[in-house]
């Protein structure tokens, strides 16, 4: 038996290790919890995106029936899912329309100037900047 001093040395070294490995797999799971939040947030940024331009295309099928549709909030489209559509009179024959479309954490926003034609609704649309919002 040994009693120069370097009892418990080999302890302290495992105890160490452990330590190390212990804060290692600590940071590994933050890592992994933090990408599976972005991995679900670019999910309801997409979904909301799909929302917001089914949207677009429901104000722009309720406008070639009725040029005076005023839009509408709250309209579900799916499980969880909502939209809410504006309409601006730009002119006589122009509407700007904003299709906000909701999913559970987030909202995606697009927007689109619009003509009333004889027979069509036709225009672009584009994403409204920074319109990806968690709540």
């Amino acid at each position: 038996m040994r009693t120069d001093g370097t009892r418990g040395s080999a302890l302290l070294a495992v105890l160490l290790i452990l330590a190390l490995v212990s804060t290692v797999g600590l940071a590994l799971s933050d890592l992994v919890a933090g990408d599976r939040q972005i991995t679900r947030n670019s999910e309801q940024a997409a979904r909301a995106l799909e929302v917001a331009q089914a949207g677009l295309a429901f104000a722009k099928r309720e406008l070639s029936h009725d040029a005076a549709w005023a839009g509408g909030s709250g309209m579900v489209f799916g499980e969880g899912e909502t939209m809410d559509i504006e309409v601006t009179a730009v002119d006589a024959t122009h509407r700007l329309l904003l299709a906000t479309g909701k999913v559970a954490d987030g909202e995606r926003a697009l927007e689109a100037e619009i003509a009333l034609g004889d027979l069509a609704v036709v225009g672009d649309e584009s994403v409204v900047p920074g319109s990806f919002r968690e709540r």
